[in-house]
């Protein structure tokens, strides 16, 4: 993994430093700028974080030119990873960034060097100086997995229309330099070009050219990184599988992805997932502990398990993400292979203290703004701040001591699954986080006997309650009682009663006890903080966007069917290399590390695009059970249990609870929040 950039025209020397400075991180192991022969207005800027040393083990410092003989002179900064290609000069082991240098150089025409682009499986955003063509020829990946940005920036100071008034930067990430520079995504799976003029008395002049004409991906022959459309629905289609046959196809495709992106883990270091206890990173993170089981020498001694770092991030003690971390995290352990343990890093961010620098703490505000951009809604601050803090590895580890001193109305909120009849899903969705006596009582539960009334409650009815109602509407009835009885009906509900009195015992109790009351949560702060020696962090980005596990996919169903669902989900996968994935890539990789995303592995993509939907889900049935039913089943073969299959999606600003925390900072309350207003905007 790197940072690259190609500036032309640098206005300033601090262009150059606020370049340098903001691709360095993603790259600690080397850095290095170039300026090419001839060309005093365009260097080219790299970092490295060494994955895949040369063939002596050394790392490969870029920007790297082929100086060999007949080699044509070409320089190449490459970000990403190639798992496989048709060409038959690659091999995995070893550096992918020399294979491609070098297949790059043996092309003698522009349609050599699509063809090379074409044969490409993995993630990559790449650099090239050609100096035969003269040009400068930079894409990414078809589906857009690694970043790259193009600003300009028009000096305003000079009124001609020199060429030398224009700035131009390629990069990773954007630089904080000004305010003139406006940024945008380089579109996945285009190759450019930008000529230049090899004369040292004249200035670069800065003209993209679009040497595809629509996707180069899009020709590729056995592994198209490009994301293909969803087939429409049709009645005149062949019988297609149920999620449950289609998960028996999608496991072994699930495993190759997993086991190509942990094969190459740097010697001395974990492996890192980001954890959030959903289906999506649990499968993942079990795949690889039995990929890594595999591949494990046989003279390693067993009492020297490979460890696998699961990292989860919350911004609010106890949130839905923390509850399901934990339990799906005794869930793997049960189904462990010997051979590689578990380590659960629990991630605490205040949100005030450490992401807006209030009181003691360091504000990080600047710096996620500018990771995000050029997005730059409230909803991607949330989700690159909850990225970056995760990415960043470091928290206490997770001790099980049998008391997980959880807030109730954070677990009734986990607990919260619309729709939900079954008392076996019920019941099993609860994991370890509840006693047998609630397991129980949460089977045998039913609806408040006010949901239907004209109020229409929906809450869950206490069950000792003598009105068979939830706690707000059986006080209703007490208060109404009481207003013919002249007073309060003390005594009419003696399981309302005594639960009203405990509360007021437990609010006297806090107030007395004032600053001196601790909690479990808090003393956890006070553990020794622990760091992920990770440089590899499996995502589970695109499972939700490919296998239909957002919410809002159940409202486009309800509206139109199976066919409104297709075409949304090809909306979906057609914008998500501007929407998510170079957002979130920037966010990971200024921590230092990479993140692998095997669920949008191009034999994974291409597999669930040649389903019909109705093979992947199922929205007759309910939350947690109906959506992304597929990759559930899946979880069923390895042997996860209900704890980890039947959790209902919770993206990640509102799981690990920054969306609330912001909100109430920024508009004042939960309620007010609006995720689409931008940051900028609110001060």
């Amino acid at each position: 993994m790197c940072g690259i950039a190609a500036v032309f025209n640098p206005t300033t020397p601090e262009i150059i430093d606020q370049v340098a400075n903001s691709i360095k991180p993603r790259g600690p192991d080397s850095y290095q700028s170039v300026l090419l022969p001839k060309l005093p207005n365009l260097t080219l800027h790299a970092s490295v974080l060494s994955l895949r040393p040369n063939l002596l083990g050394k790392a490969v410092v870029q920007p790297i030119t082929n100086k060999e003989e007949g080699g044509g002179g070409g320089t190449l900064c490459f970000n990403g990873e190639i798992f496989a290609s048709s060409l038959p000069s690659f091999s995995f082991r070893g550096s992918d960034t020399m294979f491609l240098l070098s297949a790059l150089s043996s092309a003698s025409s522009v349609e050599e060097i699509l063809s090379v682009l074409r044969s490409l499986s993995g993630p990559f955003s790449l650099l090239y100086f050609s100096p035969s063509h003269s040009q400068l020829f930079f894409a990414r990946d078809g589906i857009g997995r690694r970043s790259l940005l193009i600003g300009t920036n028009n000096n305003n100071n000079n009124n001609n229309n020199n060429s030398s008034n224009h700035s131009t930067i390629l990069s990773s990430c954007a630089t904080s330099y000004g305010d003139g520079f406006e940024w945008e995504e380089v579109e996945c799976g285009v190759l450019f070009s930008i000529n230049v003029a090899i004369d040292v008395n004249i200035d670069v002049n800065i003209d993209v050219n679009i040497v595809t004409e629509g996707r180069f991906s899009s020709i590729s022959i056995s592994l198209p990184p490009e994301l293909p459309a969803l087939p429409a629905s049709s009645s005149s289609l062949s019988p297609f599988p149920s999620p449950t046959t289609a998960s028996h196809d999608l496991l072994p495709l699930l495993r190759q992805s997993v086991s190509r992106r942990v094969a190459t883990i740097p010697p001395n270091t974990n492996l890192g997932v980001l954890f959030s206890g959903g289906i999506d990173c649990t499968v993942l993170a079990l795949l690889a502990a039995q990929a890594l089981d595999k591949d494990r020498p046989t003279d390693t001694p067993t009492d020297t398990p490979t460890t696998i770092d699961l990292i989860n991030v919350s911004f609010r003690p106890s949130s839905p993400d923390r509850l399901a971390a934990i339990s799906s995290y005794k869930e793997l352990l049960r189904v462990c292979p010997s051979g590689v343990s578990f380590r659960l890093i629990l991630v605490d961010v205040d949100y005030s203290n450490d992401v807006l620098g209030k009181g003691e703490g360091i504000s990080m505000e600047r710096t996620i703004c500018d990771l995000i951009a050029p997005c730059s809604t409230v909803m991607d601050f949330n989700i690159g701040a909850a990225f970056m803090f995760a990415s960043r590895g470091g928290g206490y580890a997770y001790e099980d001591d049998g008391d997980e001193n959880v807030n109730e109305n954070e677990k009734k909120d986990f607990l919260r699954f619309p729709g939900k009849s079954s008392s076996n899903s019920a019941a099993g969705h609860c994991g370890s986080l509840l006693t047998r006596a609630e397991v129980e009582r949460l089977a045998s539960r039913q609806k408040c006997t006010m949901c239907g009334s004209a109020k229409g409650c929906k809450n869950w009815a206490n069950m000792e309650c003598l009105f068979g109602c939830c706690e707000f509407h059986c006080g209703g009835i007490r208060k109404l009682i009481g207003g013919f009885l002249g007073g309060r009906a003390g005594g009419v509900c003696l399981f309302h009663d005594s639960l009203q009195l405990k509360k007021k015992d437990k609010k006297i109790q806090k107030q007395s006890q004032g600053k001196q009351t601790t909690t479990k949560t808090n003393t956890n702060k006070n553990k020794n903080t622990i760091h992920t020696s990770a440089k590899i962090l499996l995502v589970g980005q695109g499972a939700d966007d490919l296998m239909a596990g957002y919410s809002r996919h159940r409202s486009v169903y309800a509206a139109g069917g199976y066919p409104a669902l297709q075409a949304e989900l090809n909306l979906e996968k057609g914008r998500l290399w501007t929407r998510n994935l170079g957002r979130d890539d920037r966010c990971i990789a200024a921590c230092g590390r990479e993140g692998r995303t095997p669920f949008l592995d191009e034999d994974v993509v291409n597999y669930l695009a040649s389903l019909r939907v109705e093979s992947i889900v199922d929205f007759d049935r309910p939350q947690g059970e109906g959506d992304k039913m597929i990759l559930r089943k899946c979880g069923e073969l390895l042997g996860l249990g209900s704890v980890c299959t039947g959790l209902v999606k919770r993206a990640i600003q509102f799981g690990s609870r920054i969306s609330q925390e912001s909100n109430k900072v920024q508009f004042g309350s939960n309620s007010q929040g609006k995720g689409d207003v931008q940051w900028g905007n609110l001060y």
